[in-house]
């Protein structure tokens, strides 16, 4: 059995509480209080020290989102991506003007874009000539699909073969828009292969 040493070796604990009551800090009190409670898993809140991190937004960035009602969460990934355009910001403004004049729906054409340029492969409004405006109309394409169409047609020398073969390629689809996804990266790696042939 253990027992505790006793004697002058042992430590001496105090005689006045470690702890003193002093006047409450009326500041500090308010600022542990929990604010008012908000709904939703953290949507929409930002760090206490996130308001310095943002960058201001562009003004060309601000008219365009303005001028087409797109929302904010997507005008601040847009300016978030222009920033690192600065060579190329003025085009790429203007092909971004041209393709959510062209869009039916701006937005969504818009983050179709804006992923474009946060890989790398922008490919600018990418003018329709008049078969892909005809191609476009025919199969009533919505905006994602019509630019992942300009996007791998478009550049190419064969868009005639190419909008050919997606023409059989659609006849029975239901709906077009998703049909023509697969298609588009097919013509995508056929291109691939011809050009590594040629290195």
């Amino acid at each position: 059995m253990l027992s505790w040493p006793t004697g002058p070796c042992c430590i001496a604990w105090p005689t006045q509480p470690p702890f003193t009551q002093e006047p409450l800090n009326e500041g500090l009190v308010e600022s542990l209080q929990p604010k008012e409670k908000r709904k939703g898993r953290g949507k929409g809140k930002l760090a206490p020290n996130a308001e310095h991190c943002q960058m201001p937004i562009d003004p060309q960035v601000e008219a365009l989102c303005q001028t087409f009602n797109i929302e904010d969460r997507i005008m601040r990934r847009l300016n978030d991506v222009m920033l690192t355009r600065e060579g190329s910001f003025d085009s790429d403004m203007k092909a971004l003007w041209e393709v959510c004049e062209n869009a039916q729906k701006p937005s969504g054409f818009l983050m179709v874009k804006i992923g474009e340029l946060e890989r790398g492969c922008f490919t600018g409004a990418g003018k329709l000539d008049q078969a892909m405006l005809q191609f476009r109309n025919r199969w009533r394409l919505d905006d994602r699909a019509l630019a992942k169409f300009v996007e791998v047609v478009h550049p190419r020398d064969q868009k005639t073969e190419d909008m050919a073969q997606l023409d059989r390629l659609l006849k029975g689809a239901q709906n077009p828009s998703q049909a023509i996804m697969p298609g588009t990266r097919r013509t995508r790696e056929r291109l691939h292969k011809m050009l590594s042939a040629l290195c």
